[in-house]
């Protein structure tokens, strides 16, 4: 994976992003969700893409819950 700097924070982004768009929290299960996302960081994802009106907001519940339950 290519990462590149994120401004003049320090921060390394992977080149390839997931997006959460409509897909957690409205098409995909919550277990889904967490293998798409597992599957992504393990490849070297960091960078995932959602907002607050996304799924109505789900999106980022969804998301954050992952997160928080792997402690990435």
């Amino acid at each position: 994976m290519q990462y590149k700097n994120l401004g003049k924070s320090g921060l390394k982004v992977s080149n390839v992003g997931l997006g959460t768009w409509v897909t957690f929290g409205a098409q995909v299960n919550d277990e889904m969700a967490e293998e798409i996302l597992t599957l992504a960081y393990e490849s070297g994802i960091n960078f995932f893409d959602t907002a607050e009106v996304y799924a109505s907001g789900r999106a980022e519940i969804v998301l954050g819950k992952i997160l928080k339950k792997k402690n990435w």
